[in-house]
């Protein structure tokens, strides 16, 4: 589709509760190099049972766990993202044969609760270095998103619940969080 298209935006749904972080933040730079930049994150932590079995376990990890895991692997992927490579560690000397210059590339060293990832981004940096990202949880989003999902069957409700993000956002704003808009769409055969 990459190949083929200007203007549509890739948008990929990955769990910060299974997914692998180091594998997600390659998987990622892969398809913003290839897209040319329009690529984009549901991020999601899984809120199902199923999921969880599906995944190995016995149950679903309690949700404000899934939050905590979810904050770390979104700490793990920016460093990986934004503070792994210099912006000119690509140098691309042919007469060398020299790609990248290792001094200009550094390990993250992340030991965290839920996360270890010592080492550098494999990819150099895509051309957004981090996709824009969208999810559904007001406080969640409010830290790590571009896009807010907001569901409901009806778009009246829909209109409710665009309210009451409108008003804890511009309380979060305060708190050095940063919403551009939210945008309204509901179907007309809900």
């Amino acid at each position: 589709m990459a190949a083929v298209t200007k203007n549509l935006l890739f948008g990929v749904t990955a769990s910060t509760t299974y997914d692998q972080r180091y594998a997600l933040a390659r998987r990622f730079s892969t398809v913003d190099h290839l897209s040319g930049d329009r690529v984009a994150w549901n991020i999601m932590t899984s809120y199902l049972d199923s999921a969880a079995r599906n995944f190995g376990l016995d149950t679903q990890v309690e949700h404000d766990e899934r939050y905590r895991i979810a904050d770390e692997n979104l700490d793990v992927v920016y460093n990986l993202w934004e503070g792994s490579w210099r912006d000119d560690a690509v140098v691309k000397d042919k007469e060398s044969g020299q790609y990248a210059d290792p001094e200009r590339i550094r390990q993250i060293h992340h030991k965290g609760k839920y996360i270890t990832v010592p080492g550098a981004h494999i990819c150099e940096p895509s051309p957004q270095r981090t996709p824009y990202l969208f999810q559904a949880g007001t406080v969640f989003g409010a830290k790590h998103a571009e896009a807010i999902f907001v569901s409901a069957q009806l778009p009246e409700l829909v209109s409710s619940a665009s309210r009451e993000h409108r008003l804890f956002y511009s309380d979060a704003a305060g708190g050095g969080y940063c919403i551009q808009a939210i945008k309204r769409a509901a179907r007309d055969d809900q």
